[in-house]
């Protein structure tokens, strides 16, 4: 026989539980698509702290196209402004 392990329990709670925030989240988001998509909404402007062309920046990039068409067709710019400290 071999003995219970204390922890299985508690680790699978704590996994659903990050589980249902992260769905949770996601359907907060998609609830908002459409609250936003208006037309003839105003250009979105999104400043990333960070120099060109990093991962942020490439990130934020992909996703710019298919939020733009979820968000029927309003322009999207993404602005570059490094920290002056960098």
């Amino acid at each position: 026989m071999t003995a219970p392990r204390p922890f299985s329990s508690c680790l699978r709670r704590r996994a659903a539980r990050w589980i249902a925030v992260g769905v949770s989240g996601v359907a907060w988001a998609l609830a908002a698509v459409p609250a936003a998509a208006q037309p003839g909404a105003a250009p979105i402007t999104i400043v990333v702290p960070y120099a060109q062309n990093g991962p942020t920046d490439r990130t934020l990039r992909a996703m710019v196209a298919p939020l733009s068409q979820a968000l029927g067709g309003t322009p999207i710019t993404v602005k570059n402004v490094a920290s002056p400290g960098a």
